[in-house]
């Protein structure tokens, strides 16, 4: 358990453990160090955009990966480059950054399509149980399972709350819809969370 931002609504809070602890948990995962390259998928979906402000905070250099329709979105959320999610992802990344980057965060679940984009020896966290790839080229393949963790939460706050961290909202709904919450999830392209509200 952690306060939540004090100059949030709770409907902008509730879209903040899931999503922020996941991406956080999945960049610690990844092991990258300030200056390195970090590729994050799905970059402007809940995890995926939280991932790309974190490593900036982290001093990664991030590549974004989003429809051509995000680009400006996912740029306000730091990402230095930016690639449309229909491109030949390897080739597009190695374009960007010679050799691949240092690792990747897949919060779209493209497998092997982000792997081919990591440099030999370079590490991919899949944020979809099961999404992750064979490893190749030396590289480390692991799944991010989010844990409670409240302490860190309670640190995640605060960049939240002074406007480092931006809240995700893509709808809010009654719980008798929650039926309808649970199609648009699955039909995919939300950008940032749906929350249900009594």
């Amino acid at each position: 358990m952690a306060h939540a931002p004090v100059h949030a609504t709770a409907t902008q809070a509730a879209t903040l453990p899931l999503n922020v602890l996941t991406a956080d948990q999945a960049l610690d995962l990844a092991g990258l160090a300030e200056g390195q390259t970090l590729l994050v998928t799905g970059a402007a979906g809940g995890v995926g955009g939280y991932a790309v402000e974190l490593g900036v905070a982290r001093g990664l250099r991030v590549v974004a990966v989003a429809g051509a329709e995000d680009e400006k979105l996912v740029r306000g959320f730091g990402a230095e480059f930016f690639v449309p999610r229909d491109a030949d992802l390897g080739s597009a990344v190695r374009d960007l950054v010679p050799g691949g980057v240092d690792g990747a965060v897949d919060a779209a679940a493209v497998g092997t399509a982000a792997l081919t984009a990591v440099r030999g020896g370079g590490s991919l966290v899949a944020v979809l149980g099961g999404a992750a790839p064979v490893p190749l080229r030396g590289t480390r393949v692991t799944n991010v399972w989010i844990r409670a963790d409240g302490a860190r939460l309670a640190e995640l706050v605060e960049p939240a709350d002074d406007g480092r961290l931006t809240y995700r909202v893509a709808g809010v709904l009654p719980l008798d819809r929650a039926a309808e919450a649970h199609e648009r999830l699955a039909a995919g392209g939300l950008r940032g969370r749906l929350v249900l509200v009594p």
